[in-house]
């Protein structure tokens, strides 16, 4: 054999090998890669879900009657709060994430997230469709299919005030500075009560700052409003089905909504 052949074997070989070498890799990485977990602890329709504040657990409320809590990052089941014989349609955590609450076909519960102690439970009249904490945590609202939105106080569980809307409710928001509460196609005072002006559309959420709210109605067109004056800054259009979801970026500078149409659409802020 040649010196010419010889080289012409190793080469072969060291290629075999390299060639060996790279499917085992990439076949570690392969095994390697993250996984997602699917949460199955519930038995019925998964309605809501929500993060907790520093985005470690990640609460679900289900038909089956109950709220079940898990770490975000093993998939762990955590803890189940019962609320039997009833369906849970929406879920929030408090601004510091020590309370948690659900919203039912009749009642509104608030429980502490770590001992599981139901804190507040408050009947209903009517489906509860949306909640939302007070960014001091010290009142949570509530809106219903019979056209009212409900303030309650955490402590007491006392109603501090009860808002009639011409239509069903199916998102509240309240504004962070503390002054508004939206839904149901109005914006009302929060310390009088006052209705103020009509807004255009049924889902609804605030700038971080509350100088802004964003509506969006059955036209598919988020509307984008100054809060104070009620002038209509800008409109959003694109989406080819109904829009279930709009938010603001923590910095107030996009907004962020998703649609039937499988997209979510990110629109860059002027004011």
């Amino acid at each position: 054999m040649n010196i010419f052949a010889l080289i012409r074997k190793v080469k072969s070989a060291l290629e075999l090998i390299t060639c060996l070498l790279c499917l085992t890799t990439l076949t570690v990485f392969a095994q390697q890669k993250p996984e997602l977990v699917p949460q199955t602890g519930h038995s019925e329709n998964v309605n809501s879900v929500a993060f907790s504040p520093d985005g470690k657990l990640l609460a679900s409320g289900s038909y089956d009657g109950t709220i079940r809590l898990w770490n975000r990052e093993t998939g762990e089941e955590l803890r189940v709060f019962e609320a039997k014989g009833e369906h849970i349609k929406a879920v929030a955590f408090s601004p510091d994430g020590k309370l948690l609450a659900g919203g039912s076909d009749s009642s509104v519960r608030v429980f502490d997230v770590r001992t599981g102690t139901e804190k507040l439970k408050s009947e209903e009249q009517g489906e509860v469709t949306s909640i939302a904490f007070s960014t001091d945590g010290k009142y949570l609202a509530s809106g219903s299919i019979y056209r009212t939105i409900v303030i309650r106080s955490i402590d007491s569980g006392e109603e501090i005030k009860k808002f009639e809307s011409p239509g069903i409710v199916e998102s509240i928001a309240l504004s962070p500075n503390g002054k508004y509460v939206a839904g149901g196609k109005r914006l009302w005072d929060l310390k009088t009560g006052a209705e103020g002006r009509n807004l255009q559309g049924q889902l609804v959420a605030f700038s971080p700052d509350g100088g802004y709210i964003a509506t969006v109605d059955i036209d598919n067109i988020v509307r984008f409003w100054n809060t104070e004056t009620g002038e209509e800054i800008r409109r959003f259009e694109g989406h080819s089905d109904n829009i279930n979801s709009v938010t603001f970026s923590s910095d107030g500078k996009n907004l962020v909504t998703g649609s039937d149409d499988k997209t979510i659409r990110l629109q860059a802020l002027e004011c």
